[in-house]
């Protein structure tokens, strides 16, 4: 059973390196990267430093935490992740819900050069998200919290050791006791242009404890994690979904390479992220206007 996980694992991630826009022209180095990491890893398993987007920087080794992906591939989540860099300039905030060990607050702070408040729950990989905002000299730009973010102010028990799948857990299951906070008492008045939510199911809960900030029309866009395991919760997409259009945004499919967003009538179905924006004709305007940015081979 172990032997056919690793050959599914395998051929998932051969597949989706070989469907990723930006190593469509240099697949071969792709593959080479991803099979020198993982066979490294496995010999000598040191941290090592590696070169991200612009002249920011990630800690590469074998973990649980998804961030090598952006080594074999330069941004894991392509379209979102440039959704990011075209949507943001120097003067937002930005809103890390739920931010692993901070590429997407790397993006946000160490690229753009924004504001970010990051959010957290697990204290080992908080630690390495306080690690990347060291390494990358944006302490002045990062408020972070070891928190978790909710419907409401309490303790809440989180799994540990899992990485970027780390939940927050139910009533009969053990875990890390963490503090939980509404994400309207955590912005206090830095209203955010952009949110990012990945709460492996947990979504819902944030979005009831952030309704002041959702409802601001500051806020101009949203990226969330939408994969189904809300369920877990008593929630579903659907319900999220709609919740979020509730409050006047739209989701939409983004195209880095000619700047141009596809209005969707659901959450996007190919993806389990989908972005939600209002305010079509100025998001547009601001995608066009957004500098340029050197992602891999690409200028975007």
């Amino acid at each position: 059973m172990q032997v056919i996980n690793i050959w599914k694992r395998l051929a998932r991630s051969i597949k989706y390196i070989w469907k990723h826009p930006l190593v469509k022209d240099e697949r071969l180095s792709a593959f080479v990267r991803y099979f020198y990491f993982h066979l490294s890893t496995r010999i000598k398993n040191q941290e090592r430093i590696i070169p991200f987007i612009q002249n920011t920087k990630i800690y590469l080794c074998r973990d649980l935490e998804g961030t090598a992906t952006n080594y074999f591939t330069y941004l894991s989540d392509f379209n979102e992740m440039m959704f990011l860099l075209h949507i943001l300039n120097p003067n937002d905030v930005f809103v890390d819900i739920g931010s692993n060990v901070g590429v997407w607050t790397l993006l946000a702070s160490g690229v753009v050069g924004c504001k970010t408040i990051a959010l957290e729950p697990a204290s080992e990989t908080y630690k390495k998200l306080e690690s990347h905002i060291i390494l990358n000299d944006i302490a002045g730009k990062v408020n972070c919290s070891n928190i978790a973010v909710g419907a409401k102010d309490g303790f809440i028990n989180i799994s540990n050791g899992r990485g970027a799948l780390n939940r927050v857990l139910l009533k009969d299951e053990k875990g890390v006791q963490v503090i939980q906070k509404p994400l309207d008492s955590i912005v206090d008045n830095l209203i955010p242009s952009l949110i990012k939510i990945d709460v492996e199911g947990f979504e819902n809960e944030v979005i009831k404890g952030g309704k002041e900030i959702l409802l601001n029309p500051k806020l101009e866009g949203i990226i969330i994690e939408l994969n189904g395991s809300s369920i877990k919760y008593g929630s579903s997409n659907d319900e999220i979904h709609s919740k979020i259009c509730e409050f006047g945004f739209h989701p939409i499919k983004y195209d880095p390479f000619k700047r141009d967003i596809i209005l969707l009538n659901q959450y996007n179905m190919q993806s389990h992220n989908t972005i939600y924006i209002r305010g079509i004709n100025k998001i547009k305007k601001l995608l066009i206007d957004a500098p340029n940015y050197q992602i891999g081979k690409f200028i975007l």
